[in-house]
């Protein structure tokens, strides 16, 4: 009988052992895989913060509300509009092209809080770093319509 509670606890400890080997190393880590070119890929989910959403919030509200309002720019328009595209599309695009007649005025940062926002208000949950405000890390994560 003691052999037997013997094998069960190391059954018990090289289980558990075995899960915590294959938990991700930190708790925002976002999914990866691989897109069609070949290269890794992630979803934005938790890779911005929520304080990072909040100043995008208040930056959209005093720079793009004039002509842009928040359902035009999240939920499921923003999913179809840059669905298999990237953050750094977004990202891209909206520094090089907005706001409209002083296109590019806004720093980096302010840009890429205002993505931050757009993937709060898409259901993207945050993090606990900031969104990056360069253009090549963006590039590696892929915004998708979730399945139905």
């Amino acid at each position: 009988m003691m052999r037997v509670q013997s094998l069960f606890k190391c059954g018990v400890i090289l289980l558990s052992s075995a899960l915590v080997a294959m938990a991700p190393l930190t708790p925002s880590a976002a999914p990866q895989s691989i897109d069609s070119q070949g290269a890794t890929s992630r979803s934005p989910a938790g890779t911005f913060s929520t304080q990072q959403a909040a100043n995008g919030e208040k930056m959209f509200k005093q720079v793009c509300s004039p002509c842009h309002n928040t359902d035009q720019m999240s939920g499921s328009k923003f999913r179809s509009r840059w669905a298999d595209e990237t953050v750094g599309d977004v990202f891209d695009f909206i520094s090089s092209a907005m706001p409209e007649g002083n296109p590019g005025s806004l720093s980096a940062e302010e840009y890429s809080s205002i993505v931050a926002f757009f993937l709060r208000e898409s259901g993207y949950e945050a993090g606990t770093s900031d969104l990056p405000a360069t253009l090549e890390p963006l590039k590696a994560m892929r915004i998708e319509v979730p399945s139905k």
